[in-house]
């Protein structure tokens, strides 16, 4: 599945992307600014963009996950 993360630098959005990574999902998200745990989740290859822009979502995404 081709999930994408709004807010994925979170420590609570993070955490469940890297969950559903873990697992074998594709992973994507975004945020509005750089965070502490970015770095994490880009050594795991998981696609992060800096910014809440439609663009930034892949067009083959199944579902998106967001933090409100």
């Amino acid at each position: 599945m081709r999930l994408h993360f709004i807010g994925i630098g979170g420590i609570g959005i993070s955490a469940l992307a890297q969950f559903c990574h873990a697992r074998g999902d594709q992973i994507s998200g975004s945020d509005a600014q750089e965070t502490m745990v970015l770095p994490k989740l880009r050594e795991l290859e998981i696609e992060v963009s800096i910014g809440q822009k439609a663009e930034n979502v892949p067009s083959d995404t199944n579902a998106i996950i967001d933090r409100k």
